[in-house]
């Protein structure tokens, strides 16, 4: 299904949703196996969603996805799944547990319902996955009627791809060991303070592949720092929580196990998983690493959350008017 697909970054603010092309065509991925807690209204389950209407790389298209499951509800994939009747320009199928959407992006389904966008694909509404106790919304469109190409489409991905690529660095996950990977001999340029170069971001928060816990990452070595760093032992980083560092061969390699918990985060809205506390140099290196690994609050995580109160959480419902 879509092996030639080309993979684009990840969508900012969006948990558990993946996007890739192949030509003209986008390819929409939801591990259903994950969930990312009570829904705002707390009558549901979140599976995935984009947090809001998200641009679709450079195509000029925005995209609203809220993937769900029934208060109390757990995915039942045993059996096989129909895509849904009324959908308009998308195609379900679930493989495992991964549901996948593709999305024609050169038709058009006419103007919105209040007539300022075109529609580009929807589910017109939520729609169940048969009986997998699974809903799903999905909305894309354009604010003005979109002229695609399958070069300009494919030039766009080809160069998310070198973004993503580019972000520096390779994340893995073995049961509850998380690996980071960066080659220190490599540079994204000099970094938004002037003051280093930047190895690898995560930019704004990701998702640890295969797993409900998030990620920040930033490292960086001095202006002035040639050539990849000088191999280290393994060792825990000093003052972090459950992050432990080596270089070999140029390659920095930062690793936490995921089944420890540190308590609450200051906002108590996330459990700490790893954390470097800030800036932390590797060894006797020129490198620097900021690190924090967390993941939502369940019940039985340790340590009360901070008496203070917190700012409302945007997310979306799934009853949330997408266009």
């Amino acid at each position: 299904f879509f092996s030639n697909a080309i993979q684009m970054p990840a969508i900012s603010g969006a948990s558990n949703v993946c996007l890739d092309f192949e030509a003209t065509t986008a390819i929409i991925s939801v591990d259903l196996s994950i969930t990312q807690g009570e829904s705002k209204s707390g009558k549901t389950t979140v599976v995935a969603t984009t947090s809001g209407n998200k641009p679709m790389g450079g195509t000029g298209a925005l995209m609203g996805l809220n993937v769900y499951l029934k208060e109390g509800k757990s995915a039942d994939l045993s059996g096989d799944v129909p895509c849904p009747d009324g959908l308009k320009n998308c195609i379900f199928k679930v493989e495992g547990s991964m549901l996948k959407i593709s999305v024609d992006l050169t038709k058009d389904c006419g103007a919105s319902s209040t007539g300022k966008t075109t529609v580009i694909a929807s589910t017109s509404g939520s729609k169940a996955l048969g009986k997998t106790n699974v809903s799903v919304g999905l909305n894309i469109f354009a604010k003005e009627k979109l002229k695609l190409k399958a070069d300009n489409l494919a030039v766009s991905a080809a160069k998310a791809a070198v973004e993503r690529e580019n972000q520096g660095a390779t994340v893995k996950c073995d049961g509850d060991q998380c690996s980071f990977t960066i080659d220190t001999s490599k540079s994204l340029g000099v970094s938004s303070t002037g003051k280093s170069n930047l190895l690898a971001t995560s930019g704004k928060a990701a998702t640890v592949p295969g797993t409900e816990a998030s990620y920040s990452l930033m490292v960086c070595k001095g202006l002035k720092s040639e050539g990849p760093a000088a191999d280290t032992e393994e060792a825990e980083v000093s003052g972090a929580k459950n992050i432990r560092a080596s270089v070999s061969g140029g390659l920095l390699v930062l690793t936490c196990d995921l089944s420890k918990n540190f308590g609450p985060s200051s906002s108590g809205k996330t459990t700490i998983l790893a954390s470097t506390a800030g800036i932390k140099r590797i060894g006797d290196t020129d490198t620097s690493v900021n690190l924090s690994v967390w993941r939502k609050r369940s019940a039985g995580d340790q340590g009360a959350p901070p008496a203070k109160k917190s700012k409302p959480n945007p997310e979306h419902d799934e009853d949330d008017d997408e266009d």
